[in-house]
């Protein structure tokens, strides 16, 4: 067995406690704590996957121990070549949030960095579980600092947010549990011939797919729970009232990879537990993600704030890799992984972007003529603009191309989706370029003065401006990473 998961799960985990401690008297002190937490959190990553054999589809660095052995149950941490990319946006993000934010000139406690902190454990967690008791767990668990997160640092409309957010997020918990226990009682039975054990383990429920034979209304109970969290239309509803009321850090983690336990979800379940049933549901799924692209692209063509621009975008691109895990081939599965990491990195890069400049007007939607005051803010945020486009060299390509790739060559979706989902791309350049233009070209307005980024500020967006030009020029070494795991779902 291996340690390695343990680490993962607890080093964001001790940095929570020890900035909980009432011993902090400088914010400041406090923010770079987390910052240097997260740092040692994402080289902890970084060696996890120099030591990764991509030729493995099993999962590597487990570890396990007995929870409940009269029943069966027993805890199972490990890492699979799909799981890897999410753990490692996972430690990007935070580390990118917590540098950037270090000199943010809100008055926020070191609170906020202690939810932060503990957010990316529990996320952690969930990419790492390999049974499906530490999965729900860890899954509920990253509900609890989040809604502290909306609830104390939220916007003017936080408490209605955070409700909607909590109810939402209730609902898809109760339906997964249902499944989960099915699940979990259905293959114990099989296992033990009628018994009363059950049986969590992903590997073991895999293998007794067949056996258990999976009702069409389990499949919908998992994938309703899972498109809430991944906002896929129609569950959507309550994204855009959360989003804009919940602080930019938190946002962040929100939009970059709390959406995609969502679609993690339904890879891991759909092809791992339920794929008979996928195949049959599938279309019916991709209709879903085409919808959603284009209606959320839509909305953001049609909207004036940058904010609710990206905000629908985010959706939008979300409903991507919906439409490329539902086509049932290995270059739609693939395009979805790698987009899941593209998503996080562009989405993420641009609200924390957004936050920047929150941080320096509560105006400055009403800016002109930026790019002349700041250029390096100007330049940043084209690249993330251009990056969550799509332009090709950028990250954002690769993975769109591969997902339409895949669904044209689709055994399961009628090529009409992918042609009418790619209407979206085009909208995306759009909805994005006109508000960029407005903001940082023409004449600055009478009186506006813009500072440029802080060192702080770069040093946050350096690693994810990284991923997006190395992931567009060479995206091999992030596919390949993925390519055996998925291989063997499929």
């Amino acid at each position: 067995m291996s340690l390695y998961p343990l680490f993962l799960i607890g080093i964001p985990l001790a940095g929570a406690v020890l900035l909980a401690l009432p011993v902090w008297k400088n914010l400041h002190v406090a923010r770079a704590t987390g910052a240097a937490v997260s740092s040692v959190l994402f080289l902890a990553v970084i060696g996890l996957l120099a030591q990764f054999d991509v030729t493995i589809p099993q999962s590597q660095f487990t570890w396990s121990a007995p929870w409940l052995p009269q029943y069966n149950l027993s805890v199972s941490l490990g890492v699979t070549g799909l799981s890897a990319l999410l753990v490692f946006l996972t430690a990007l993000i935070a580390v990118a949030v917590t540098v950037a934010t270090i000199n943010r000139n809100r008055t926020e406690s070191r609170w906020l960095t202690v939810h932060l902190l503990l957010l990316t454990a529990f996320l952690m967690g969930v990419f790492l579980s390999r049974d499906m008791v530490s999965f729900y767990i860890f899954w509920e668990a990253t509900l609890i600092p989040m809604f502290f997160l909306i609830g104390i640092w939220g916007g003017e409309n936080r408490v209605t947010a955070n409700l909607t957010f909590f109810i939402f997020t209730l609902a898809g918990s109760l339906l997964l549990l249902v499944a989960i226990l099915f699940l979990a009682t259905t293959a114990g039975q099989v296992l033990t011939n009628g018994g009363s054990a059950f049986v969590t383990d992903f590997d073991s429920v895999s293998l007794l797919v067949n056996e258990i034979g999976i009702p069409v209304w389990v499949f919908w109970f998992v994938f309703i729970a899972f498109g809430i969290k991944a906002a896929m239309f129609p569950l959507h509803m309550w994204l855009p009232q959360t989003y804009p009321q919940t602080p930019i850090p938190a946002l962040v983690f929100l939009s970059g990879v709390m959406a995609k336990m969502g679609t993690y979800g339904m890879i891991l379940f759909g092809y791992g537990f339920m794929r008979p049933v996928l195949t049959t549901e599938s279309t019916l799924i991709a209709v879903f993600a085409m919808t959603g692209i284009l209606y959320a692209a839509w909305i953001a063509y049609t909207r004036k704030s940058l904010m609710d621009v990206v905000v629908f975008s985010s959706m939008s691109h979300m409903g991507f890799i919906i439409l490329g895990l539902s086509a049932g081939t290995i270059i739609g599965l693939q395009g979805a992984a790698i987009q899941m990491v593209n998503h996080g990195v562009s989405t993420g890069a641009i609200f924390l972007l957004i936050g920047m400049m929150e941080n320096r007007s509560s105006h400055w939607n009403q800016w002109s003529g930026v790019g002349s005051q700041a250029p390096v803010l100007a330049t940043v945020f084209m690249i993330a603009m251009l990056s969550s486009i799509g332009l090709p060299g950028l990250n954002g390509f690769i993975g769109e191309f591969n997902i339409l790739l895949g669904s044209f060559n689709s055994p399961w979706l009628p090529s009409w989706i992918a042609a009418a989902s790619a209407i979206g791309v085009v909208l995306a350049a759009a909805y994005m370029l006109l508000p960029y233009r407005n903001l940082f070209f023409g004449q600055p307005a009478q009186g506006q003065l813009v500072n440029d980024l802080t060192v702080s500020e770069a040093a946050g967006l350096v690693p994810l401006m990284i991923m997006m030009v190395w992931i567009g020029i060479a995206p091999g070494a992030i596919l390949q990473v993925s390519l055996a795991t998925l291989n063997a779902l499929l």
